[in-house]
């Protein structure tokens, strides 16, 4: 009886307040990312990176992200979303770095990545790491803002 009430109140209670899929939101994963905008295309992305950090191991989580930090495709809030992933979730700082080198070579570079590297610059354990990446991001000439990157896409 008494496990039948307890069964009862957990129904009950998943039915009162809904499912959490991990991200703080019931439903849609991508639901309020982004100001509320999105479309398949980054919905599918993000989905993406979030199913690689979700990776068990840190190689797979490594090899994963590097994997999608190389698509010269990535829209300015994916690059940001792929950074906050693959920053706080890979351990070794070189792994961190072939993923922040790899945005940042990239053409499609854009300045909103460049802040979201600056503000989680303390995810990187080593001074030496922070100052590899300050003076690649020096060396680097540009970055492109929103408008410059819905203007690549349409060429």
């Amino acid at each position: 009886m008494k496990r039948m009430f307890s069964a009862v109140l957990v129904f009950t209670w998943i039915g009162l307040v809904g499912c959490d899929n991990g991200t703080g939101l019931s439903g849609d994963p991508v639901a309020g990312l982004f100001g509320g905008k999105k479309d398949l295309k980054t919905e599918s992305t993000i989905l993406e990176i979030d199913a690689v950090g979700n990776l068990k191991s840190d190689s797979a989580k490594h090899d994963g992200f590097v994997t999608l930090s190389k698509r010269d495709n990535l829209s300015a809030d994916e690059q940001v979303y792929l950074v906050r992933k693959a920053l706080k979730g890979l351990y070794l700082d070189e792994d961190k770095e072939e993923v922040v080198w790899n945005l940042i070579d990239s053409d499609r570079f854009s300045c909103a990545v460049k802040k979201e590297i600056l503000l989680l610059l303390n995810q990187f354990k080593s001074d030496e790491s922070r100052l590899a990446i300050l003076q690649k991001l020096n060396d680097t000439d540009s970055c492109l803002d929103a408008s410059d990157l819905a203007e690549s896409a349409n060429l």
